[in-house]
């Protein structure tokens, strides 16, 4: 018989830690961002706000299932269930590792019969090859709804050497390259084996990610300290594992490109690529993901993960387009169009921010007319 439990207090969460990870290598979405590091670590730098809600299913005394969620509000009150590690998760799931559909049918049950602690679920970047998308409510007043939230460009390496080198050596790639070398000091560095000096490489990726990014209207994410804090805690968690380093493209002993590797198994991931904008003409991202991807081929990776979004840089270095989803439940049809009408609020004001800056850019030239 399965039963479930709930855990609200970060003491217990942190007690299940011997289990978490060999519970993960057993489930279908083993992901280095529902790892116990990443979920912890996120939950006591973003927890303000938020109210732990996690499920564990047992089997008798054997732990098989964890669901990661919480509880947060949103603007207009409405209390929202959803994973742990939002957004800055790129694919989360519920870590079942055996009988999953009955697991899952138990954990949907529990939130049913507890549905008044809440007004909507949304469980945002499931992978599309997680059976998790085969949900169908047993409750007919429940209304459950799923759709495609992004897409994660990678390049998956088995057997594609050849291939890879053509794609390569084409001329948008060499012809930067050769630019570049012929006028300086063009290398590719890993940062992965010195604590202070991976430290500082991440101060480095931080400023030239703000740099790059703050002068579009996509904020750079490091200008909130919290984020930054973060990840300067990822990486010290995952340093002596092994699972994280930080990719430059040196220029004359200065970092013209830089990008965080996660990696995690047989995958490496690039969490979002930062450049000196100055030199932008001359394709800095995409040189270091070219030596990334050798780098990845000659140590036996079988994968390159961009992760989400497709921006166009991606899309030069993929062979594979996957898609995340995302599941909403709303306990009533009421609720549903408040939920909706608030996430068009949300985007309205988001893109009055967008207006005024861009006025604010432009006052100037404007004024002349």
């Amino acid at each position: 018989m399965l039963t479930v439990e709930r855990i609200e207090s970060h003491e217990d969460l942190l007690n299940l830690k011997r289990q978490w990870n060999p519970l993960l290598d057993r489930s279908q979405t083993d992901t280095i961002f529902l790892t116990f590091e990443w979920i912890t670590i996120w939950w006591e730098q973003f927890k303000d706000g938020k109210q732990l809600y996690v499920l564990t299913v047992k089997d008798k005394e054997k732990l098989i299932g964890i669901a990661p969620l919480m509880i947060s509000k949103k603007k207009i009150g409405m209390k929202k269930i959803e994973f742990i590690g939002s957004p800055l998760s790129d694919y989360s799931d519920f870590i079942i590792s055996e009988r999953k559909q009955e697991v899952l049918k138990r954990i949907y049950n529990y939130l049913n019969e507890h549905k008044k602690e809440w007004d909507f679920i949304k469980l945002s970047n499931i992978p599309q090859t997680s059976s998790t998308l085969n949900l169908e409510s047993q409750d007919p007043k429940l209304r459950v709804s799923k759709t495609m939230s992004c897409v994660c460009p990678a390049y998956i390496l088995d057997n594609e050497w050849e291939s890879f080198k053509k794609d390569m050596n084409n001329r948008h790639i060499r012809k930067p390259i050769n630019y570049l070398s012929k006028r300086g000091n063009l290398e590719f560095s890993k940062h992965n084996d010195k604590e202070d000096e991976i430290m500082k490489h991440l101060e480095i990726y931080f400023e030239q990610h703000r740099k790059r990014w703050n002068s579009t209207d996509t904020k750079s994410m490091f200008n909130d300290e919290d984020n930054k804090e973060f990840f300067r805690k990822i990486t010290k968690a995952f340093l002596p594992q092994g699972k994280v380093s930080i990719l430059t493209l040196d220029y004359n002993k200065q970092p013209l490109a830089c990008d965080i590797a996660l990696r995690h198994k047989q995958t490496c991931m690039l969490y979002s690529c930062s450049y000196d904008p100055d030199y932008s003409q001359r394709s800095p991202g995409k040189i270091l993901h070219k030596f990334l991807l050798e780098d990845c081929i000659n140590n036996n990776y079988k994968e390159v993960d961009l992760l989400r979004g497709n921006e166009g840089y991606k899309l030069k270095f993929t062979n594979t387009i996957k898609k995340n989803f995302t599941i909403n439940i709303h306990r009533s049809l009421t609720l549903d169009i408040l939920n909706r009408i608030s996430d068009r609020i949300e985007n309205q004001i988001r893109s009055s921010e967008r207006l005024t800056r861009f006025f604010k850019k432009y006052e100037e030239k404007l004024r002349f007319f």
